[in-house]
């Protein structure tokens, strides 16, 4: 939050004009949209872990190449995160999380066994 002030700004005012002096309450969540988009872009922008390994459990073929039952895989979650399908894929950006975001391209705690 520290190195995005006017995010804080946005993000504060939306929480003031929503909830005013008391406590949040269940119903206010899907009211707050500057919050909601903070926390995946936070998360997207400086994934907890980059690199996450896992094995081929059965023989497949991926992007044209094949892989043998075994093998271990690389999946490269920081750069997954960079990807095109983002409007801002390179900067720190809550226009990133306006829309839906299909599972695939946001993966900040890893995937699967």
């Amino acid at each position: 939050i520290a190195e995005h002030p006017k995010v804080e700004k946005e993000m504060m005012k939306e929480i003031e004009a929503v909830m005013g002096d008391r406590d949040i309450q269940s119903e206010d969540i899907p009211k707050l949209k500057v919050v909601e988009n903070f926390i995946p872009e936070s998360m997207r922008y400086q994934p907890v872990v980059d690199l996450v390994m896992r094995k081929a459990l059965q023989d497949d073929v991926i992007d044209g190449y094949p892989v043998k039952k075994g093998t271990n895989i690389i999946l490269n979650i920081g750069r997954i995160h960079k990807l095109e399908f983002f409007p801002k894929p390179n900067e720190f950006s809550l226009d990133n999380f306006e829309k839906n975001v299909p599972h695939r391209y946001f993966q900040p705690f890893g995937f699967g066994p």
